[in-house]
């Protein structure tokens, strides 16, 4: 009896480990996707707003006074 509940024990234990270790894993490859789609949408609107004002200034008329 005392081997089964030893077992049972070192089963629970392992089961939180793994289950701790995946959630680290799975929250660190998360949070790297997220930021990185984040970097690509911050890219995307920095670049929109550049071409808005570069056509600005295209648009524009020499400098008169």
């Amino acid at each position: 009896m005392p081997a089964t509940a030893e077992g049972n024990q070192w089963n629970i234990l392992r089961s939180e480990v793994i289950k701790t270790l995946l959630e680290k894993l799975n929250s660190k490859e998360l949070e790297h996707e997220v930021r990185e789609e984040l970097r690509e949408e911050a890219e995307l609107i920095v670049i929109a707003k550049c071409r808005e004002k570069y056509r600005e200034l295209l648009a524009t008329g020499p400098y008169t006074t």
